[in-house]
């Protein structure tokens, strides 16, 4: 078997030696993993373990989404696989991950982007200094401190985006990796609409209309 050679670093390393990553450059890797994440569920898989150091730099701003060792097939009974014991990281999984639902989907695998996503604009885990009983416990039980969002100038659309992720009722994410796609998608073109100059000068006369197009140059008449 052969596998991609990635550089790296890890999105965890790059948070942990820069402190918060600027947004523009987050959603951005939020997009590649979605789309990752999209193609994982056209297979009918659930990653059941994504969190910042299973996000690789590829070089060229390309993200890549690794390790499938807690991979399963949605549908199935994903503790089966794991004699029953809870998998994924305790900072980063789902609520229903967390209270080992045996059925879990892909809405599972939003979640924890979701809270990999609010570490690496804040630049620590979302429930820094909890053991991993405790981060299982607040997953289910603890709302997500969205002011330190706020407080860190992240935009009012990222952040809305990241409370849909985080819900802590499946129903109320995204329905599918591709469904949070489009959000994002809209949200990123959105902003590109709203860099560009709002009144471009006009470089063509009106139809019909003679002289200097406005903003050209008259060139002066030829000496005889």
């Amino acid at each position: 078997m052969a596998l991609e050679l990635l550089p790296g670093p890890s999105l965890l390393e790059r948070a942990e030696s820069l402190g918060p990553l600027p947004e523009s450059f987050v959603l951005s890797c939020a997009l590649q993993a979605l789309r990752a994440l999209e193609h994982l569920a056209k297979l009918k898989v659930l990653h059941g373990d994504v969190k910042p150091s299973n996000l690789l730099l590829a070089g060229e701003g390309a993200v890549k989404l690794s390790d499938l060792g807690f991979a399963s097939r949605i549908g199935k009974d994903a503790l089966g696989a794991t004699g029953g014991y809870t998998f994924g990281t305790p900072q980063y999984i789902a609520p229903e991950q967390a209270r080992m639902d045996s059925r879990l989907d892909a809405r599972a695998d939003l979640y924890a982007l979701g809270a990999t996503l609010f570490h690496l604009l804040t630049g620590a885990p979302p429930f820094p200094g909890a053991s991993a009983e405790e981060a299982l416990r607040f997953q289910v039980t603890k709302p997500y401190d969205f002011e330190r969002l706020e407080t860190l100038g992240v935009s009012r659309e990222a952040c809305a985006f990241l409370v849909s992720l985080l819900a802590k009722v499946p129903s109320a994410r995204p329905p599918s990796a591709a469904a949070a796609r489009a959000r994002l998608e809209g949200i990123l073109e959105a902003r590109r609409a709203d860099s560009l100059p709002k009144d471009l000068p006009t470089f063509l006369p009106p139809s019909g209309r003679r002289g200097p197009v406005r903003g050209s140059v008259r060139r002066p008449p030829r000496r005889r």
